[in-house]
This record gives C-alpha cells, sequence and structure tokens, in this order.
C-alpha cells in the first residue's frame, strides 16, 4: 500500500487516498473547507460490498465514494506522498464524522 495527498486550493479540499501496488484507490477521504469538515471516508471494499448487498445508496449517504479509481488517471492538484499514520488519523476522524451524520455535503443547488 501506499498513501497519498493532494490539496485543491480553490475548493478548499484535502483529499487523502490509499493505494495498492496498482495504484487503485483502496480508501480514500475528503476534508473541506478552513475546518476541514469530513465529506468523505469510503473504502472500495466496503462500496462493493455495499452494492452487492442492495445498499449502495445508504453506504453513499454516509460514507460518500470514491471519485476516482485509478490515482493515475486521475485530476490532481498537487499529489504529496503521505504515511499510513496520517491516513490513519484523517480516516479515523473522517469515520467519526460521518457515522455521526456531520458529513458534509455538496450543496445540491449547484
Amino acid at each position: 500500500m501506499r498513501w497519498m495527498r493532494d490539496y485543491w486550493m480553490n475548493d478548499e479540499l484535502w483529499r487523502y487516498f490509499e493505494l495498492d501496488d496498482e495504484r487503485f484507490v483502496r480508501r480514500q477521504v475528503e476534508l473541506e473547507g478552513p475546518d476541514r469538515e469530513a465529506n468523505t471516508a469510503c473504502s472500495m471494499d466496503e462500496w462493493e460490498d455495499a452494492l452487492r448487498d442492495n445498499i449502495g445508496d445508504q453506504y453513499y449517504e454516509t460514507y460518500g465514494m470514491v471519485d476516482e479509481w485509478s490515482f493515475t488517471h486521475g485530476d490532481h492538484e498537487d499529489p504529496q506522498p503521505s504515511d499510513k499514520a496520517e491516513f490513519e488519523s484523517v480516516w479515523a476522524q473522517a469515520r467519526r464524522a460521518c457515522e455521526a451524520g456531520s458529513r458534509s455535503r455538496p450543496d445540491p443547488a449547484l
């Protein structure tokens, strides 16, 4: 596994990725705004399980969804290496926020 992070300045969006050896996203976290509110804390394994169990909508409502499958084909501002400890810390914080129902969501009117 490897870990990367990416900051989109115009959107005030931090994105953290856990990647497998082929650089496919296994887990992703997104934190928005100056307060770094959790938007996404999604696991591909969990997402696939939710789809198989016909609860994809519920999973998305709680955790969001990985926005790209492969890190090599995505849109990144300035990807930087991260490490497991940083990722796990951000993951735990974002998961707690998502599970508490405080996941920030894009404005549907936009």
